[in-house]
């Protein structure tokens, strides 16, 4: 119940509509993945610090692994650790990492969500970086989200966000 999201928010407001359609984004995932994107809809985020939260996304996850995810991630407020802040472990979106993760038996085929433990876990195995992303109303966060993330769990306050989701052109002709 912390994480409210609303599906396709730029068709109710002119402002992220302009996000929405914004060109200079939208070529910076066209070079990323080398496809010409089509930026799908806009979901607007409100996540606040409720007890047990997990956080924006419902805890650490990749949303797939099958392709890489072009994804930009508007703040509207100020973040940080404690309010929503987007964290990413960093090489975690390769396949090699999949692999290897896959082989030592520490990920399950399919397997998209993750524990605290099993994060930490793949951390220390394979010297992977968490990095993250706290920032300012208007910061933007541009990210490949085959790899593990998430908005950190709220201990006070709210998170608010615009999200950006593409995909690759010919897929939703």
């Amino acid at each position: 119940k912390s994480d409210q999201r609303g599906y396709g928010a730029q068709v109710g407001s002119e402002l992220i509509n302009r996000f929405h359609e914004d060109e200079f984004i939208r070529n910076i995932g066209r070079r990323y993945l080398s496809k010409d994107l089509h930026c799908f809809f806009t979901l607007s985020g409100k996540t606040n610090a409720i007890s047990g939260n997990l956080g924006s996304g419902g805890g650490w996850h990749r949303d797939t692994m099958w392709h890489r995810q072009f994804k930009a991630i508007l703040y509207l407020n100020d973040t940080s650790l404690d309010t929503g802040a987007f964290e990413y472990i960093e090489g975690s979106s390769t396949l090699r990492f999949y692999l290897k993760a896959h082989l030592s038996g520490l990920l399950g085929p399919g397997e998209h969500r993750f524990s605290d433990d099993k994060v930490d876990e793949l951390e220390k195995r394979f010297g992977l970086k968490r990095i993250t992303l706290a920032g300012s109303a208007g910061d933007l966060i541009i990210a490949d989200t085959s790899g593990i993330h998430r908005g950190s769990p709220l201990k006070h306050g709210r998170r608010f966000s615009l999200t950006n989701y593409y995909f690759e052109s010919s897929t939703i002709k």
